[in-house]
């Protein structure tokens, strides 16, 4: 497996294991490795003469050649390698622990539930509407607003410009600063959506620095791909450009946080100006300059917390995961979808790095009706979010959502922090029932979706598998069951009326 698009993309992960042919949620021997790295790669497994399997991962040797100059060094990306014998529940924690504990940087410390303000209005934000969305925000309970795409100038459209990030007064009469002061005295955190790495040729930026985009200097023999192209973070000055221009709004705004997206690949990796020597180095440079100029951002502002967004899903590695604070690893917030990605993606990954939204239904993308209570459950897996319009939601549905974040607020730990282990098989589809387990410290969590309704209304059995099987458990505060008992005969998933319903039982040590 390999990527070629300048970033790790949403078509392959840079992870890969070796697992025993009968593998199962808790049998089997495995061997991991996920690369800590942004950039292309290329993750090889070969089969020698002699039996022996041999494993190679790294930076993917095409459009890559790095010619040393004398006393030049070069430093390869590093990998996570784990190794086990109990099946895709220990990987899963492994990898989870390993991440938390060596690799996850985040400055969230306690909830963090935003308010968004895309599937509200898409581009056609105004101050209004945002006045209105804080004080839905404050309402339910959200302690965080921000404003994505559509708030900076000739931005009415995926046609519009990027590149120079200058609020649109005609959208914003008053500025951003006054949304974000507005935000800070009701103690909630101000934030905006931002691709710092595109640019138009309609932008300023552009026209001063042709020379700065990745490709070649002729706009009509461009490569171009959603109407922009790429800045050349391989330079240091494009980097130290972005660094003081973004600083600059963050001080005049007020900014606590940054939606960072990348909606597209670096192609063609050519630097203007630098020699054909040198070409091969670009790729690799531009993840430096990224890396670089995320570092600066963090270190200059001690409390900004910075989202990875790379259309969702797109730039999802641990190179990314130690820069920011949280990922949005979909752009579908169909929850019933989401809860399907999130059990795959928690495999690798701990849910403490996922950001997800709760959406309205039917839902935009899919079109699916879903109960309030099944996309509040599944959208509240890492950090709880909201994106839609709450003023068309009646009272008794807002009251629901008020109590949930309530709830969610006094689970975090569980919700947030916690290793997530599957408990029905990956890869399903999102309209099969799927389960997961969630366990910190103190408290066990499992979330059951049903899938749809049957006629046939008998009870389910869930086996746990990942419990102790020395111990006792009480469910929901109710009942004691050994460990043995739930782990092989499993916790009694009744019947329901409906569609794509949530249970949930909670289990603690006795």
């Amino acid at each position: 497996m390999n990527s070629t698009r300048g970033s790790s993309s949403p078509q392959h992960q840079p992870f890969i294991a070796l697992i025993d042919k009968n593998f199962t949620l808790d049998r089997g021997k495995f061997i991991s490795c996920n690369l800590i790295w942004s950039g292309n790669f290329r993750i090889s497994i070969e089969k020698e003469q002699e039996n022996y399997v041999r494993l190679n991962a790294g930076v993917n040797n095409k459009l890559f050649n790095y010619t040393l100059r004398p006393s030049e060094q070069f430093i390869t990306p590093q990998a996570i390698i784990t190794t086990g014998q109990n099946g895709l529940g220990e990987m899963s924690r492994l990898s989870q622990e390993i991440i938390s504990n060596y690799i996850v940087n985040s400055r969230i410390q306690q909830p963090l539930i935003a308010l968004n303000t895309w599937e509200m209005s898409y581009f056609d934000v105004t101050e209004n509407k945002c006045i209105k969305a804080l004080n839905q925000a404050e309402k339910i309970g959200a302690n965080l607003l921000v404003i994505d795409d559509g708030w900076f100038n000739n931005r009415n459209s995926e046609k519009g410009q990027l590149g120079d990030w200058i609020p649109d007064y005609n959208k914003f009469p008053n500025g951003l600063k006054y949304i974000a002061e507005l935000t800070h005295k009701k103690e909630m955190k101000f934030g905006i959506w931002i691709e710092p790495e595109m640019v138009t040729t309609s932008s300023d930026l552009f026209k001063k620095h042709p020379d700065w985009v990745l490709g070649l200097d002729s706009v009509e023999r461009a490569l171009y791909s959603r109407n922009q192209l790429v800045l050349d973070l391989s330079k240091k000055e494009v980097q130290n450009y972005l660094i003081n221009i973004i600083s600059n709004l963050i001080i005049e705004n007020r900014i606590d946080y940054l939606k960072w997206d990348f909606n597209r690949q670096l192609a063609p990796i050519f630097s203007q100006g630098r020699s054909a020597l040198d070409q091969g180095k670009v790729g690799f440079d531009y993840i430096l300059g990224l890396y670089r100029i995320l570092s600066s951002l963090r270190e200059k502002f001690k409390n900004l917390i910075i989202e990875n967004c790379a259309a969702g899903g797109g730039r999802m590695d641990l190179g990314m995961v130690y820069f920011t604070d949280q990922t949005w690893i979909s752009d579908l917030t169909d929850a019933l979808g989401r809860f399907r990605i999130i059990t795959n993606m928690a495999t690798i990954y701990p849910i403490r790095i996922f950001s997800s939204h709760f959406s309205k239904s039917p839902n935009e993308q899919d079109g699916r009706i879903l109960p309030i209570e099944t996309r509040l459950v599944l959208s509240s897996l890492g950090s709880l979010g909201f994106e839609l319009n709450l003023e068309l939601m009646g009272e008794d549905q807002i009251d629901k959502i008020k109590s949930y974040v309530k709830k969610y607020k006094e689970e975090y730990s569980l919700m947030h922090d916690s290793v997530c282990l599957p408990l029905t098989p990956l890869r399903e589809k999102a309209t099969m029932p799927m389960a997961i387990m969630l366990k910190d410290a103190k408290k066990i969590g499992v979330i059951y979706s049903y899938g749809a309704t049957d006629a046939v209304h008998i009870p389910r059995w869930l086996p746990l598998i990942f419990l102790d099987n020395k111990c006792d458990y009480k469910v929901n505060d109710d009942y004691s069951c050994s460990g043995v008992e739930l782990n092989n005969a499993g916790l009694t998933i009744f019947p329901v009326i409906g569609d794509f319903c949530v249970d949930v039982e909670y289990l603690k040590k006795e």
